[in-house]
């Protein structure tokens, strides 16, 4: 809205560029953390190197039991049903021991990731690894690493002028956002699957606890403080202009 009002105060040079190239820096920054090899690092690169170490231990009775599930569900449930017979209508324990029909859901995503039947279940069936390679397989092929790479060279560090070639770098916010879903794909699978952290991500857009639009309809400088910025700029100007004073002089001064 800002680029088609044309007095917006937003389309100031320097308001505009830090808005840019801020929010450019903060998205680019966060995926190369995702991507992040280095050990020691919370990042999905590592999380999936450490699934690919200790998958054995997928099997279906930690799938389900590892957070106090109980891996037999049927039997709970009837001691519910027989406990509840004739009480009307009650909610079920969805964590612990008795939450039979959080079992049951596991028991049956556990039965979707790895193939088997429902009348073939063992504790010792275990994930196929091909799973593994799959995500992998989506975050190598996310644009993330690309991302990271140009962060290196453009955000991170100070690249040489022909690695940061405008062609290379040329970051474009469609770019971002193709990235983000990708990388999103893969936290769910990783997450909500794999891991069965049962929230999921459900809301990928922040939920701000604020009015987003709060003051963005009043202007950012009224007519009668332009002159006062300006002052404090070219105090400022001048300031800082001072710094590098007498830096000769203060270079060679007692070499002798």
């Amino acid at each position: 809205m800002a680029i088609q009002n044309e007095k917006s105060p937003l389309l100031n040079s320097l308001v505009a560029e830090q808005i840019v190239q801020g929010h450019v820096a903060r998205q680019v920054l966060s995926i190369r953390r995702l991507v992040d090899k280095t050990k020691g690092v919370i990042s999905l690169r590592r999380l999936i190197s450490e699934l690919q170490t200790h998958f054995a231990l997928f099997t279906r009775e930690n799938y389900v039991c590892f957070d106090g599930l109980p891996y037999d569900y049927e039997p709970v449930m009837l001691q519910k049903m027989q406990e509840m017979s004739g009480k009307g209508a009650f909610w079920g324990e969805t964590s612990g021991p008795k939450a039979w029909s959080t079992s049951e859901m596991a028991h049956a995503a556990f039965d979707r990731l790895s193939g088997i039947a429902a009348n073939n279940r063992s504790r010792l069936d275990k994930l196929p690894k091909k799973l593994l390679a799959r995500v992998e397989k989506w975050l190598n092929n996310s644009g993330a690493d690309e991302l990271a790479n140009w962060s290196n060279d453009y955000l991170a560090h100070a690249g040489s002028r022909e690695r940061r070639g405008l062609r290379e770098a040329q970051i474009t916010n469609d770019k971002i956002t193709v990235v983000i879903k990708n990388v999103s794909r893969v936290t769910d699978a990783l997450s909500a699957n794999i891991l069965r952290d049962r929230g999921g991500l459900n809301s990928l857009m922040a939920t701000a606890q604020f009015d987003k639009f709060e003051y963005l309809e009043r202007p950012i400088l009224l007519d009668t403080q332009t002159e006062d910025a300006s002052k404090v700029w070219y105090e400022l100007s001048a300031e800082r202009d001072g710094w590098v004073a007498g830096v000769e002089e203060a270079l060679v001064e007692d070499l002798d």
